[in-house]
């Protein structure tokens, strides 16, 4: 009930420059500023770079948000996520996907995280607030078959953790050829495509950031 009240009020604000919200719907985080930081969010497509992008938006509105959490809480939150696609993280929900096992983990990684004590317990705490924010969020910015995933999700962070694995689960060949395609661009032929072709090539290294440490070509010196 609480939840749809919720997905209530993000549609009567359609595209959210009305800032009406209440307060208390979002606890300790001000509705206004969780709706200016919707107007910075896309509408999530179809494609695995889309998710990328989209989920690049939120992180970075997660971060403005926490202001005096910000770079601890994106660093959390993208950790987090990478671990969501690898084995150990599968294996710990092969019998059901629950809000315990996911703030569990993220928890988990924040103490891996962040090393300032006061900041650690301030992000651990900030789980349980955040999560009608991203429900919030995430009503208004998904449509189609992402919204009946978002609607059917018991809780917002499950929802993301839904929609975090459709979008990055890729069979072994898959992966092999975007790590071939990242290591091994095709060329440009044509110097006003340099800007466009540097842009697609960054968007893949994000996307396989997603599959596990193994994956993260960021800040590899092969690439550099």
């Amino acid at each position: 009930q609480r939840q749809m009240c919720i997905r209530d009020r993000a549609k009567s604000i359609g595209n959210a420059q009305q800032y009406d919200i209440p307060n208390v719907k979002f606890q300790k985080i001000d509705g206004k500023e969780a709706s200016i930081a919707a107007n910075t969010i896309p509408v999530l497509g179809k494609d695995r770079h889309d998710y990328v992008d989209w989920n690049g938006k939120i992180i970075n509105a997660l971060g403005w948000l926490n202001r005096n959490l910000g770079r601890e809480m994106m660093e959390v939150i993208r950790t987090t996520n990478r671990e969501w696609s690898q084995p150990t993280f599968k294996d710990r929900i092969q019998d059901g996907i629950t809000i315990d096992k996911i703030r569990d983990h993220f928890k988990e990684v924040a103490s891996k995280t962040v090393h300032d004590i006061d900041k650690l317990a301030a992000v651990t705490e900030r789980f349980d607030d955040l999560e009608p924010i991203l429900d919030y969020w995430f009503s208004l910015k998904t449509t189609g078959d992402n919204a009946v995933k978002v609607r059917k999700a018991s809780n917002a962070w499950i929802a993301y953790y839904m929609l975090h694995r459709w979008y990055t689960e890729a069979t072994g060949q898959q992966v092999q050829e975007q790590v071939k395609s990242v290591t091994n661009p095709t060329p440009i032929k044509d110097d006003k495509d340099i800007y466009t072709s540097i842009e697609k090539w960054e968007t893949a290294i994000a996307q396989l950031a997603q599959y596990g440490d193994s994956y993260d070509f960021t800040n590899s010196a092969e690439l550099k």
